[in-house]
């Protein structure tokens, strides 16, 4: 059965719509999320961190440290980073929910709320796979259970390096 003139116009078509579709999704960024080590910042010492890239250029940052196998951290942060091509300033603002064993296991854990900051450079080129950060990211207790430590703003710096995919 021989194919119709029509037909072939109609693939064609087809193929040239779906080549031009295909190439403008290669040339978008698609590497939506990273991990990343972080030393110094919203995890005290270090953390490991999961980012989601939301549309224009906001991001989602969960993350999770253990320190000395007494304290759990996770910070939390929502942030944007702003400029083109591959050098941005971000700006993000979070919360590092902390626990930590006063005691040492006899099932009185401390808790403490730490809003975190982070305002610096990020180096992530358009169609690359890493990322770098370093910047300033002071940390401020919003809540305790003891009156010691209410109040308390701790300057501190932040660098990190991690992948995208």
């Amino acid at each position: 059965m021989p194919i119709s003139r029509k037909s072939l116009k109609v693939i064609k078509s087809f193929i040239f719509l779906s080549t031009f579709f295909f190439s403008a999704l290669s040339a978008q960024d698609l590497r939506r999320n990273a991990v990343h080590i972080e030393l110094g910042g919203s995890g005290l010492l270090y953390s490991f961190n999961y980012e989601r890239s939301l549309p224009k250029n906001f991001l989602v940052k969960l993350g999770f440290a253990a320190l000395y196998g007494e304290h759990l951290l996770s910070p939390l942060a929502v942030g944007k980073y702003f400029g083109d091509g591959t050098h941005h300033l971000e700006f993000s603002l979070g919360v590092t929910n902390t626990f930590f064993d006063v005691n040492k296991g006899k099932e009185d854990i401390e808790y403490l709320l730490l809003g975190n900051l982070f305002i610096g450079y990020r180096m992530q080129r358009i169609h690359g796979r890493s990322v770098f950060r370093i910047g300033f990211s002071p940390l401020y207790t919003i809540y305790s259970e003891y009156e010691d430590n209410k109040n308390i703003f701790t300057p501190s710096a932040a660098i990190s390096y991690g992948y995208r995919f």
